[in-house]
């Protein structure tokens, strides 16, 4: 199973992006959506909490996404993303073992996760609705 970063960019707000799976059309269609404040435009709201936002978004090429992000709560647990891996990376892994093994999944298409001053900020996963 690869699941290692395939790219990195830098964002103008200082931060970093790594992005994990799916080709390189699927991470060019993103990036003029990851990362996000405010709703990307066109975007529906499927969920909302604290730390965690669910949207599903059509791409330039046709394809309905669910995009979903994960926020870290603070700085503790900011520290504590040098030793655990977002839980993007790791519903990443999961879906991929799972689609393995037979189990019926959603597509997963990647994921990507924000850094600012080398520590994790958000973290996205994106699933073919």
């Amino acid at each position: 199973m690869e699941c290692g970063p395939r790219g990195n960019s830098e964002l103008q707000s200082g931060k970093s992006i790594i992005w994990l799976g799916e080709s390189e059309a699927v991470r060019s269609l993103l990036q003029n959506i990851i990362p996000f404040e405010k709703l990307p435009p066109g975007a529906e709201l499927i969920k909302q909490a604290p730390t965690r936002l669910v949207i599903r978004v059509t791409l330039p090429d046709g394809r309905s996404v669910f995009i979903k992000r994960y926020r870290l709560k603070s700085y503790l647990h900011r520290m504590a993303s040098l030793v655990h891996a977002s839980k993007a990376r790791r519903e990443y892994q999961v879906c991929l073992q799972a689609a393995k093994a037979g189990v019926p999944v959603a597509p997963i298409l990647g994921a990507a996760e924000v850094y600012h001053r080398g520590l994790l900020f958000e973290s996205y996963v994106i699933h073919e609705s």
